[in-house]
């Protein structure tokens, strides 16, 4: 390099210098004591510990868990990063990161379609995850504005903040102008010299400087693919992808920019709050009073950030201007001389992932039509199992819709078609049919009887009923006043009432007063007043009453789930449970329901209920096949195809087989002499055999076991069991019946069991001997009679034992009841197959079906 050229780079470095000094005036220094620089203690490493989650590993290959295996009590990790404090730096290993790509969609050529994710080192990763806490723990380095990457619900609020603006400008006829801006590359371009001057500027010391600024030095990325490896990239500017630290190292550099027009802008003015900026890590919403305003304050905020390396891309940016609460379509607002789009009443944008624009309620058809159809195709698989499938719903699809309930407000009957399809789903999995059966089987939880899947409609008006409801609870006082005042307006305008209390504002957002819609516009407690209606007022609605009421000077929810059950009021030091609690208020509410108005379709469910392990095989398979699956929902729901479940008056309801009674699903697993001495038998020998064996191997072992054996004396009875003990003195009668499952009937065989043996009971009693009567009863629809456990116990296996085997004799009860079945409908048509969990399974694999094969992909041309 030549002396001339050495002259120039050495002026450039000093012309930046000067330019990062000058744009980070408005940076605090903050008061950082010498504890952030202190030794790491095995506490924070564990606190820090249980915080992670296992990601995808890095080039070392270990997961989060490998370290708590290999280092349980942190003593040794605590050992090494405290070296590594100390001299300020870390291994050249650690800064190794290896990116792979992940395919969005569309044209695989273009690299705009390819997600790259850096995967890092974890032990790494959790020694920079130690300082991030550190540094992210310092008070007044980040303005409250920044909602970025905080342990707060940074873009509920920020949504939260910017739709009350609106619709204030909207309701009163003020004037507002926004502009939503997007950052070229934000994370990617922040140079390394303005990392360390933020925090040498922010008042950090030496230490921590040092450690970060080391952090960086030499780090490099290699990229991967399917075949192969590039060569390491040296990363020369812009934070790391992927790195714990880099959220607030980015924030912090973002600041010197925030405060800047924080210094310098107007705002806008919304009721009795100030606001600026709203950012979300380099998301950012500018709220100024004019359109001239807002040009004038993007200008300064560009000729900012440009210095740093902070690029605004124009054609990713958008505007709003409303004057006296009208959209003004024709506004032009510019970016670096170019024109920003700028929207009409119909048109949003995508704000922190959430379509926003002049109007409240927007329509979500893209997302929910995107996720139905992911139903479709889960239904048509045939790789998966019923379980997997239902699991799949619950754990990813449905969760995609949690952040638009509490952020969006899209219209009910989106939402009531959205339930719809869900429900429709779930019934389709589980071969139940769409019509007649009831949707409160779908939606309970699997504890309670049902499959487990809530209803979104529901969840959703819950969810924002709860999202709204903690901003008007905040900690934080600016969000709490803004959204009290913003409460406090719409009533005033909605009754006519100038001087309203908590009382009226409660009776408002309840539903209860009148309102008049047309003087403020559709708002965010218009929704609030809809969730009241929809969760208790209308049909089919799950809970009997809730509504806002005025509690101790604040506000409340009160709920009551059925109309003779206790009343809950939950307050602000709920928040943190409240959609749990709301949620259970919901489920007992509909489970009453499903009780009381639909008593024949949830009889099984009323037995399940109270051993709640009978329904344990819809989570996790249990010991029971794809085709007793397909049969005991239906079954349970006492919509088998039978000749009594029809509706045509022309129909015969008599047995098809027996021809003496009427073809219920009772007679046919229960009663009908077609299967009696067949299939009804082998199902309660099944059983019999199983506990049986399971004595033989309990603490009652060296008890004389006879089964089915007349009783001595003038009874003629032939109990399944009898065991004697070793003495003489004591016998234990057991008898096994697999009932159909409703309650009395359940009940009523336990006790005929019981009455069974009362003769034999009192003749050895009479003889000194002490006799007990042990019931078993397992429900031919594999449900568990919670008594039956006590009766195990007795006969000497211990509980462990028991609750393994609860689950597989349920399982094997359905599938005889299963066969019994389909051997009614088939007759001679029948084929009895070896049952894998029917407690017959024959030796060897020749039984088996074979593993169905995916067809071979085409070749490609």
């Amino acid at each position: 390099m030549s002396i001339e050229g050495a002259r120039l780079m050495e002026k450039g470095d000093v012309t930046r210098g000067r330019v990062t000094e000058a744009k980070s005036s408005k940076l605090p220094n903050v008061q950082v004591g010498e504890w952030i620089e202190g030794e790491f203690t095995q506490k924070e490493l564990a606190d820090a510990l249980k915080k992670t989650k296992d990601t995808a590993p890095g080039v070392d290959g270990l997961k989060y868990h490998h370290l708590s295996w290999f280092d349980p009590d942190s003593r040794l990790l605590a050992l090494l990063y405290n070296e590594c404090r100390v001299h300020r730096r870390i291994p050249a290993h650690w800064k190794e990161a290896e990116t792979i790509l992940l395919y969005k969609g569309g044209d695989e050529l273009k690299p705009d379609n390819w997600r790259p994710i850096s995967l890092m080192p974890t032990i790494y990763k959790l020694y920079s995850s130690l300082w991030n806490r550190r540094i992210r723990s310092v008070n007044g380095v980040l303005s409250k504005c920044q909602r970025g990457f905080q342990e707060r619900e940074g873009c509920n609020e920020s949504i939260g903040i910017l739709r009350t603006a609106i619709d204030v400008a909207k309701g009163k006829k003020r004037d507002l102008s926004v502009a939503w801006l997007d950052l070229t590359n934000a994370f990617g371009s922040v140079p390394h010299e303005l990392i360390e001057h933020t925090l040498i500027r922010n008042g950090f010391p030496e230490v921590v400087v040092h450690v970060v600024k080391d952090m960086y030095k030499g780090a490099s990325i290699r990229v991967k693919s399917k075949t192969e490896k590039s060569e390491q990239i040296q990363i020369k500017s812009g934070v790391k992808q992927g790195d714990p630290i880099s959220p607030t190292l980015f924030n912090m550099c973002l600041e010197n920019v925030i405060r800047r027009h924080l210094d310098t802008a107007a705002g806008h003015k919304c009721l009795n709050t100030k606001i600026k900026v709203l950012a979300f890590a380099d998301d950012m919403a500018i709220l100024s009073e004019s359109q001239d305003q807002l040009q004038r304050e993007l200008t300064k905020l560009d000729r900012d950030c440009t210095p740093l390396n902070l690029i605004f891309k124009p054609a990713k940016c958008a505007s709003l201007v409303l004057e006296k609460g009208k959209v003004n379509a024709a506004a032009v607002i510019n970016l670096k001389g170019v024109p920003i789009r700028n929207m009409a009443c119909s048109d949003t944008y995508k704000y922190l992932g959430i379509q926003t624009g002049v109007e409240t309620r927007t329509s979500e058809m893209d997302l929910i039509e995107s996720v139905v159809k992911e139903f479709e195709l889960l239904v048509r698989d045939e790789e998966l199992t019923l379980p997997q499938k239902l699991d799949c719903i619950k754990s990813f699809m449905l969760p995609k819709m949690t952040y638009m309930y509490g952020n969006s407000i899209p219209k009910l009957t989106e939402l009531k078609y959205f339930a719809g399809e869900t429900m429709k789903a779930v019934k389709s999995i589980h071969e139940i049919p769409h019509s007649g059966s009831p949707v409160e089987y779908c939606q309970l939880p699997i504890s309670k009887g049902g499959l487990g899947v809530a209803c979104p409609k529901i969840t959703a008006l819950i969810t924002y009923l709860v999202s709204t409801m903690k901003k008007l609870w905040s900690d934080d006082e600016y969000i709490k006043k803004l959204y009290s005042d913003y409460l406090k307006e719409v009533v005033v305008a909605e009754t006519g009432r100038q001087d309203v209390t908590l009382n009226d504002m409660a009776a408002y957002l309840s539903n209860e007063t009148p309102s008049k819609k047309k003087n403020f516009g559709y708002t965010t407690f218009t929704r609030i007043r809809e969730v009241c209606r929809g969760l208790s007022s209308i049909k089919d609605a799950p809970l009997h009453k809730i509504k806002i009421v005025e509690h101790e000077g604040k506000l409340a929810i009160l709920v009551q789930a059925i109309e003779d059950g206790p009343e809950a009021v939950y307050t602000e030091s709920h928040v943190k449970k409240l959609q749990l609690l709301l949620k259970k208020e919901a489920n007992t509410g509909i489970l009453h329901r499903f009780i009381t108005q639909k008593p024949v379709k949830s009889q099984v469910v009323q037995v399940v209920l109270q051993h709640p392990q009978s329904n344990s095989f819809v989570r996790n398979g249990g010991q029971m096949s794809f085709s007793a699956h397909k049969i005991v929902h239906k079954a349970r729901l006492n919509m088998l195809v039978c000749n009594a479940n029809t509706w045509d008056a022309t129909s015969t309801k008599q047995c098809r087989r027996c021809v003496k009674e009427k073809e219920t699903q009772m007679h046919i697993l229960q009663v009908c002499t077609y299967n009696k001495s067949g299939l009804i038998t082998e199902r309660h020998n099944a059983v019999h055999n199983k506990v049986s064996e399971l004595i033989k191997k309990g603490s009652k072992r060296n008890w004389k076991l006879v089964d089915d054996s007349v009783i001595a004396g003038p009874s003629v009875k032939r109990p399944d069991i009898m065991l004697r003990s070793p003495d003489g003195k004591e016998i234990i009668l057991a008898d096994v019946t697999c009932p159909y499952e409703y309650l009395e009937g359940i009940q009523r065989a336990w006790d005929h069991k019981v009455e069974k043996y009362t003769k034999a009971y009192k003749y050895l009693e009479a003889r000194g001997i002490k006799v007990t009567v042990l019931p078993i009863v397992v429900g031919s629809l594999g449900t568990w009679w919670k008594p039956t456990t006590n009766s195990l116990l007795q006969l000497g296996i211990d509980r462990k034992t028991i609750n393994e085997w609860i689950p597989k004799l349920c399982a094997a009860t359905a599938e005889y009841s299963k066969n019994i079945y389909w051997r009614h409908i088939k007759g001679d048509r029948y084929q009895s197959i070896p049952m894998k969990f029917g407690l017959d399974k024959p030796p060897g694999n020749s039984w088996k079906r074979g593993k169905r094969r995916k067809p071979p992909k085409p070749a490609k041309n």
